[in-house]
């Protein structure tokens, strides 16, 4: 049973249409549709803002060596944050699994937090990171 709100589900909805557009289909001109322009980075990779979050975005699609993909494993929303978990990969490296937590305010991010951790090759349990 779905124990979201209806504006849980619009922040989750958010969420997924923005990793689908933004990350995944480098649309980066979608961006001014999901973040605001005072949007605040917690990330260090980042700067704050609109124009930070762009910079960036614009930055590691031209040093990207191949196509990354964002394959997003679960999501949650908990009042006005939206919490979602992924791997981040390209064609030769086993990838990145983070955590993004987004807080959303009149349908918009308007902060970010990430935690990131290299896949290792090898695991001392079978158990994946997702």
């Amino acid at each position: 049973m779905d124990q979201h709100t209806d504006t849980e589900k619009r922040n989750l909805q958010m969420a997924r249409d923005f990793y689908d557009k933004v990350l995944n289909g480098m649309q980066i001109e979608a961006l001014d549709r999901y973040v605001a322009v005072d949007y605040i980075q917690h990330a260090p990779a980042a700067a704050d803002g609109l124009a930070g979050l762009r910079a960036f975005l614009e930055e590691k699609s031209k040093e990207a060596p191949k196509k990354v993909t964002f394959t997003v494993k679960r999501m949650f929303a908990d009042g006005d944050h939206v919490i979602v978990h992924h791997h981040v990969h390209w064609e030769g490296f086993s990838g990145l699994a983070v955590v993004d937590i987004f807080r959303v305010e009149g349908d918009k991010f308007v902060e970010h937090w990430d935690v990131i951790q290299p896949i290792p090759e090898q695991s001392r349990n079978n158990n994946t990171m997702f």
